[in-house]
């Protein structure tokens, strides 16, 4: 108490006052009392569960985001960061008899560990639902429509749900006869949601054309019925096109209850792959830079409890719905059009920023001068405003700016949420491991206890640990090259493009960990809401990038 003082709270963690936090209660009311209209039982599961119990439901990744602490026979508790698995043991354990289908609801709150200082909640409140025991598409239909029907009774407009298929990427890769490895490079780069990755290991790859050209479309994949006719064509795997015969039969019945108007297709949606089997859709809404929901088909979940049921369902989150509709109101310039809000850095990336906007006819008259006595301008149909480069994917991912433009140094350390859509091919720089001329690291010979000092913590662990070594890793905020002469570490990992401060130093480069250039960045929402606007931006500065012949 004393080191944060007597008034402090953890970070991510908040205080809802008099006002809000009745309409936040509020609102979770009218979540529930529509899902108890549509005949869901309320069901409450407890905020604790043994940590394994989380790992077996969502796998050993989940671990990385848990608040764990011990109980008092030994055993691992862990804090809920989502309450689905909690509803599969329930119902594996105590309600295993049925009758099926079985339809329960829930609301409470969740807590993830999440980065400290990172803008996001790591408590919040979740209503959902879970239809146990059918396996037909009419039970994914109504959950979607279900969803859709709760927001609406909560006070949130102008919605938009996006309806993908898990199975989908997954089965375009296993369907055109990629190889292992290359199929699990492509993947984790679909996972990563960034489309420069995915574009230089399509070129390794001897994959069809059809394959080809949709992969490189896949944050764009969005559109009706008639998205599943063009996805078809080329395609003779079964699986794809598997896939798209059971989001054809979805949308028919997501037809039939008139919500033809309300839903996308989106066949680049990004998912748990290894949680869902089946259609899976989002709600978004222009005014938060985070889904308000998420549902889909998990017909696998219970078995990892001992009952082979089938099982869709989906969550609403309470504050992100209560943010919306607190955005809308108090906004005194709401977002309409297709303008975007684009980040730029300052900095040694600014005046090829400017000057990519500007030949690009995104901005024509933008220039570095412009931001002297402004940091935020109204460019033609855009907004362009300037902050640090560490704090671009801050901005994006928090839905400030729709998109920015930072340097791929920069995104291996932040560890944030984003499309990354497009190589801007200027800022060109590489991550390097350097040591001292004439010492054994640089004449190759490592060191069993090797010490280095960085700027770049992340990208050097990935680094060390790809080679199998244990490094340990010492964490700088400047003057990385002083620190082997002044005896603090063994060598460095750092930034270079000349080489020369490096040769100022008497160091020399040992081997080059990645090539940094910069990218354009784009927040998950806007992604979907302001779709149109996103992707003629993208295309329309990879074209000048291409006529510059950079």
């Amino acid at each position: 108490m004393t080191a944060h003082g007597a008034a402090a709270r953890p970070g991510g963690f908040g205080d809802w006052l008099p006002g809000a936090a009745s309409a936040r209660r509020a609102l979770t009311g009218a979540l529930v009392g529509t899902f108890e209209a549509a005949g869901y039982e309320l069901i409450d599961t407890p905020t604790v569960e043994y940590a394994q119990t989380i790992e077996r439901g969502l796998g050993p990744d989940a671990g990385d985001e848990l608040f764990r602490f011990m109980d008092a026979d030994g055993s691992m508790l862990a804090l809920v960061g989502e309450r689905t698995v909690s509803v599969a043991r329930t119902v594996a354990a105590q309600l295993r008899h049925g009758p099926f289908p079985m339809r329960l609801c829930y609301a409470g709150p969740v807590v993830r560990n999440r980065t400290l200082l990172g803008g996001r909640r790591r408590e919040a409140v979740q209503a959902g639902c879970e239809l146990v025991g059918d396996a037909d598409f009419g039970a994914d239909a109504e959950c979607i429509a279900l969803a859709i029907a709760a927001v609406d009774a909560a006070g949130v407009t102008d919605i938009q749900v996006d309806v993908g298929h898990a199975a989908f990427l997954p089965a375009l890769l296993a369907g055109a006869g990629v190889g292992a490895a290359a199929r699990e490079e492509i993947g984790a780069a679909l996972a990563a949601r960034d489309l420069v990755a995915v574009e230089r290991a399509l070129a390794a790859t001897a994959l069809g054309p059809a394959e080809h050209a949709l992969l490189l479309r896949f944050p764009a994949l969005r559109g009706g019925r008639e998205l599943l006719e063009q996805a078809r064509a080329g395609l003779t795997a079964e699986q794809p096109l598997r896939a798209l015969d059971e989001l054809a039969r979805l949308w028919e019945l997501l037809r039939e209850r008139r919500l033809e108007d309300r839903v996308h297709l989106d066949l680049g949606a990004v998912r748990d792959w290894n949680y869902y089997t089946g259609p899976t859709f989002e709600l978004f809404s222009g005014d938060v830079g985070f889904p308000l929901g998420a549902g889909g088909r998990y017909d696998s979940l219970l078995e990892r409890f001992g009952l082979v049921q089938p099982a869709t369902g989906f969550v609403v989150h309470a504050d992100r719905c209560h943010d919306a509709i607190t955005r809308r109101r108090e906004s005194a310039t709401p977002r309409a059009g297709e303008g975007l809000r684009i980040a730029v850095p300052t900095g040694a990336l600014l005046t090829d920023a400017c000057a990519l906007l500007r030949e690009s006819g995104v901005a024509p008259e933008l220039r570095p001068e412009s931001f002297e006595r402004r940091l935020h301008l109204d460019v033609g149909d855009h907004e362009v405003i300037t902050v640090r480069p560490t704090d671009v994917p801050v901005y994006v991912e928090m839905g400030a700016c729709d998109c920015g433009i930072v340097g791929k140094d920069v995104l291996w350390e932040s560890r944030r949420e984003l499309y990354e859509l497009a190589d801007l091919r200027f800022g060109v720089c590489r991550l390097v491991l350097a040591a001292p001329e004439g010492s054994a690291l640089a004449g190759g010979s490592w060191p069993a206890a090797l010490r280095v000092a960085t700027k770049y913590p992340q990208a050097a662990r990935r680094f060390f640990a790809g080679r199998g070594d244990g490094a340990e890793l010492i964490r700088l905020h400047g003057s990385v090259e002083l620190a082997p002469s002044a005896g603090l570490s063994d060598g460095i990992v750092d930034l270079v493009a000349t080489g020369a401060t490096l040769r100022a130093n008497r160091l020399c480069e040992v081997a080059t960990i990645a090539t940094s250039t910069a990218r354009l960045v784009v927040n998950v929402a806007s992604m979907k809401t302001r779709s149109a606007a996103i992707t003629a931006l993208a295309t329309t500065l990879r074209r000048t990038v291409e006529e510059r012949g950079m």
